[in-house]
């Protein structure tokens, strides 16, 4: 389909804004329920790039339309080499979108769902490594209860999971373990034990991840923030374990095993 050369992302962003704005305008139809074309602003563009690292590809002080350019690019360069479909960009984009028209309403709502759209995309290049990714999940133990989040972000938004993350690099798996937690619930963990190690290939739909998962003890008040829109301690006995993300129902029944509860 594509017979030119699909060079860095600036100098595919004049396709790559018609592209975004097909994807969006269909992302926009889906959530009202009627079609619609509309175009995305530069301001929307860069105000999404926050919390990825494109800022970082194209220097700090590249100004906001050079940044809008480069986004366009970069999205439209991730369809292009299969990264990306069409059904799959519209989705996200449109699980973030109520379908309001209140202008500043949208506006909010369109750089959440660009910033998902793009950490997704981001996610999938890591994939391309072809070789596992090394993440950390945790049982924080309170009260009798345990932590679980509730996602904000792709995949498995808006379902409940067990506190964790990714492993950076240079860092150690128990400082991972750690900082996911507190990143996202603010609890301060102190860990005691490993609890297994889980490597289905099929656990994670963005690819090939391994979870060391630990449990330790928690202190402090939960409440959601970072990759977490909630969180809060449960009764083993409340959980929905058919509605959590992940293999993360395996996990805590082998928990639930090791401590006969």
């Amino acid at each position: 389909m594509i017979d030119f050369e699909l060079k860095e992302p600036l100098d595919l962003a004049s396709i790559g804004d018609s592209f975004i704005n097909l994807i969006y305008s269909l992302a926009i139809s889906n959530a009202l329920n009627k079609p619609l074309g509309i175009t995305v602003s530069n301001s929307i563009l860069y105000q999404s790039i926050k919390k990825t690292k494109i800022r970082d590809a194209i220097g700090t002080r590249s100004d906001k339309h050079k940044i809008a350019d480069y986004v366009e690019g970069y999205i439209f360069k991730a369809w292009a080499e299969g990264k990306l479909d069409i059904k799959e960009a519209v989705d996200i984009l449109a699980r973030c979108l109520s379908g309001s028209t209140d202008r500043l309403k949208l506006k909010e709502e369109s750089i959440i769902a660009f910033t998902e759209l793009l950490l997704f995309i981001q996610d999938k290049k890591s994939y391309d490594l072809k070789r596992p990714l090394i993440t950390v999940d945790c049982i924080v133990e309170k009260g009798g209860k345990i932590l679980l989040i509730k996602r904000k972000n792709h995949p498995f938004s808006d379902q409940w999971a067990l506190p964790g993350g990714f492993v950076e690099y240079g860092e150690k798996v128990m400082d991972a373990v750690k900082r996911e937690v507190k990143e996202e619930t603010n609890i301060d963990t102190e860990v005691e034990e490993i609890l297994d190690v889980y490597s289905n290939p099929k656990r994670d739909p963005r690819g090939h991840t391994i979870s060391i998962c630990y449990i330790g003890k928690g202190k402090g008040m939960a409440f959601g923030d970072s990759d977490a829109s909630d969180a809060k301690f449960f009764e083993l006995s409340d959980i929905n374990y058919d509605k959590l993300a992940f293999d993360h129902k395996k996990i805590i029944r082998d928990y639930s095993r090791l401590k006969n509860v």
